[in-house]
Order: C-alpha cells, then sequence, then structure tokens
C-alpha cells in the first residue's frame, strides 16, 4: 500500500464578512486572515500589511428596463468624467454599457477609460434615434471619460461589469 502523507494548516484563520472600509480599519488581523468586501463582492487575504485580493464575484448583468441609468440628458462636447462608483466600485472592471442617440441627428461619441488615454479610446458614429452596447475598460477611480460631437440627447445606462 503506498504512503499517504496529509498536509493541514497549523493555524486557525479569522474569517471578515464587511465592507472594504470596515476591513481596512480591523485591528489584530492575523496574515493569511479572510475578508469579504460586502460592497465590492471581492474576497482579499490580510498579507500583513494590507488586505491583498484573492477573487473578484462573477459578472453582474441587468436587462435593459433595469439597468441603472447613469446618464441622460445632451452628451458634452468637451471630454467628461462620468463617475459610476456609486454601481461598479472603485476597482479595475469592464462594464457593458447602453448608449442611446436620442436626437434628431447623428452624433460621433468618444469613450477612455482615463482622460488623455487616446489609444485605449473606443469612438462611434450614432444615427438618430440609434443605441448601441458596448464595452469600456475603467480606470482605479470608478470612472469614463466621454464627449459626443454634439450636444444632443444622450441615454447612458449600465447593462453589466465584472468586479
Amino acid at each position: 500500500m503506498p504512503d499517504i502523507t496529509v498536509s493541514i494548516i497549523p493555524f486557525v484563520r479569522k474569517v471578515y464578512y464587511d465592507t472594504k472600509a470596515n476591513l481596512d480599519a480591523l485591528t489584530g488581523v492575523s496574515i493569511g486572515d479572510i475578508g469579504y468586501a460586502t460592497d465590492e463582492d471581492i474576497l482579499y487575504r490580510w498579507s500583513g500589511a494590507a488586505w491583498q485580493t484573492i477573487a473578484h464575484a462573477a459578472a453582474h448583468m441587468y436587462p435593459i428596463a433595469s439597468a441603472p441609468q447613469l446618464y441622460s440628458a445632451n452628451a458634452p462636447i468637451a471630454l467628461t468624467e462620468l463617475d459610476i462608483s456609486a454601481h461598479i466600485g472603485s476597482n479595475s472592471t469592464t462594464v457593458v454599457l447602453y448608449l442611446s442617440n436620442n436626437s434628431a441627428g447623428a452624433v460621433d461619441y468618444s469613450f477612455q477609460a482615463q482622460a488623455g488615454v487616446t489609444e485605449e479610446a473606443h469612438e462611434f458614429s450614432l444615427p438618430a434615434g440609434h443605441f448601441v452596447v458596448t464595452y469600456m475598460l475603467f480606470t482605479t477611480n470608478g470612472s469614463i471619460w466621454w464627449k459626443g460631437s454634439a450636444a444632443e440627447s444622450t441615454t447612458i445606462k449600465l447593462l453589466g461589469y465584472l468586479n
């Protein structure tokens, strides 16, 4: 019969379940303790100095009818920040957006993950009354930078995201 060796972790680890801010405020945390940030859907491991990401939650998807509306007004013609951290948190993530041109004329749209980083820009033209579903990689501040070629009626909804 073969020799069987069983390895165990010789310490008991604590698991915390709270918001990220409350996890950061904990004292007496030991290396290897686990923390689940309820507001971010992220599982962390305490390194002794900081919470390190172990795993992100699965994708969050919304039907168009119940998707959170991020914007509904005339599109800005200068590059403008759209803060959506209330929905996606402050971590880098890929989101799926619904964009609708509600005006009577075509509008060229440009989206960037960061202001001034044009090599990451998503640009497209939408005829009057049309919509598009697109994705964008966001920066760690939970924002996107965008503009239209004309200040025309535009709606943006959040269809889904990875977190």
